[in-house]
């Protein structure tokens, strides 16, 4: 990994703490070496905040394809939506780089991150995937790869997120059942919300027993 790469820790809700990835990098070494790099700046007319102080739970919204793919997917909008409309919940989104990013972030040790604040995705509470066709599969695989989370289920511990998945392919789950811990068969936007919850009593149960 490239010294630095992480940049500094950040203030990501109530006893909460992230590295972030160093914006400098990003902007200075990488994105001017790939094509179309506004897919990975965020700060979109109309985009969340992200991470926000004193948030009891925390979301990566993962769509498995390019941004014009994904931001193109209106339920994907509805979800990002449906969760930061509760402000006891923040949710960011990702999306699969194109192989040059991809490259680039292999090279300077950039793990994959929120856009909204530059969260790296093993830092959320939950990674959420949205898979709408099957060739995007290997694209989560990718994904999680890349936020150094492992890629199977049993191999992850108590400090990796919640992996889930939604969407059309989620009704015949059975391919990708060793990676996930959690498929949603209907709607998502309930799905992530009971996640989002679930998260938050598992915390305030965890503080119950510290004490």
């Amino acid at each position: 990994m490239r010294p630095g790469a992480w940049g500094k820790p950040g203030n990501t809700g109530e006893g909460k703490q992230a590295l972030m990835v160093n914006k400098d990098i990003l902007l200075t070494d990488v994105l001017p070496n790939v094509s179309q790099p506004a897919r990975y700046t965020g700060h979109e007319l109309n985009a969340g905040a992200g991470y926000r102080a004193g948030a009891e739970a925390t979301l990566l919204l993962a769509f498995p394809d390019v941004y014009e793919v994904g931001m193109s997917y209106i339920g994907f909008k509805i979800l990002y939506d449906i969760v930061n409309s509760n402000q006891a919940w923040a949710a960011e989104r990702a999306f699969a780089p194109w192989p040059d990013m991809e490259a680039q972030m292999r090279q300077h040790g950039i793990p994959l991150y929120g856009l909204e604040t530059g969260t790296p995705a093993r830092h959320f509470d939950v990674l959420g995937f949205t898979l709408q066709y099957e060739l995007t599969y290997s694209n989560v695989l990718s994904m999680l790869q890349l936020a150094r989370i492992p890629a199977h289920a049993d191999k992850r511990g108590e400090g990796d997120p919640i992996v889930i998945a939604g969407g059309p392919c989620a009704s015949n789950p059975e391919p990708m059942a060793p990676f996930l811990d959690l498929v949603v068969v209907g709607v998502q936007g309930a799905a992530d919300r009971r996640a989002a919850g679930i998260v938050v009593l598992f915390e305030a149960e965890q503080e119950q027993d510290k004490a």
